[in-house]
């Protein structure tokens, strides 16, 4: 848990961001999902199992600035967390490849599990409208920005926990 102090850090102000300055921002119906971001980034890049507190933290602060019902954006996260944390950090550490198809799931299954959990909730929506233009818009900017996130991510991750050399 020594990523912990970071990630309380980087999702507070990921969190802040998202719900203020972004949001504020005329995106035309889409946004960068910042928190998903952070969060798939360390799970992918993290050699431990941490990626579902750093799920539950980004919830929890997303879910303390939402209208939306509480608990909802920390399902999506952790639902993200949980199907990205079966790669322990070894797949997506040379590949170029990956990460582009990690947030493109990733997005769908936040948005998918968001949407299902407003829908569940009573809140009423067009599903097919509603997913098609805040997903095609949300995963353009993901992906534009899942490198440079998942660069810095690396950097943080290979200086709490620098790789072990075997001789």
């Amino acid at each position: 848990m020594r990523s912990l102090p970071l990630g309380i850090v980087i999702l507070m102000v990921a969190g802040v961001l998202q719900s203020s300055v972004v949001a504020q921002t005329s995106w035309r119906l889409g946004a960068p999902d910042l928190v998903l971001l952070a969060v798939l980034a360390w799970n992918l890049v993290s050699p431990h199992n941490d990626g579902l507190v750093w799920a539950a933290l980004g919830g929890l602060i997303l879910d303390s600035m939402s209208q939306g019902p509480f608990g909802a954006m920390m399902l999506a996260l952790a639902v993200v967390a949980a199907v990205a944390s079966f790669t322990e950090g070894r797949l997506f550490s040379s590949s170029f490849v990956l990460p582009l198809v990690a947030i493109i799931v990733s997005t769908a299954l936040y948005h998918g599990v968001y949407l299902i959990t407003l829908l569940v909730t009573g809140t009423s929506l067009s599903i097919g409208s509603v997913f098609a233009q805040v997903y095609s818009n949300a995963i353009f900017l993901n992906l534009l920005l899942i490198f440079p996130v998942f660069w810095v991510a690396r950097r943080f991750s290979t200086s709490i926990w620098p790789p072990v050399v075997e001789n």
